[in-house]
């Protein structure tokens, strides 16, 4: 005797239809949200090192400054004696 294999496939019902693309929709839209976020996430974390890489330009700029200070300083009083010049006077204030 021969059986027939009952049919393993059933269509949906609109409903289902309509609710199963709707969920879909929705995991699409979190997966766009989640891919914008790490986009964003990268293009913050590369700000981040170029501020950083910025700062530290800026770090060695300052000393680099500190130390012409302290040698303009240092000639001045080598020159006038001991000392401080008043940089809105353009004088120099012995002690």
């Amino acid at each position: 005797m021969i059986k027939f294999m009952e049919n393993t496939e059933i269509k949906l019902t609109t409903e289902e239809k309509s609710e199963l693309l709707e969920i879909n929709s929705e995991f699409q839209n979190v997966l766009l949200d989640l891919g914008q976020i790490q986009v964003k996430k990268n293009y913050h974390e590369q700000e981040l090192k170029n501020l950083a890489n910025i700062q530290t330009d800026c770090n060695l700029a300052y000393s680099e400054v500190e130390k012409k200070e302290l040698n303009f300083r240092t000639r001045m009083n080598k020159k006038y004696g001991k000392g401080n010049v008043d940089v809105e006077t353009s004088t120099f204030i012995k002690e």
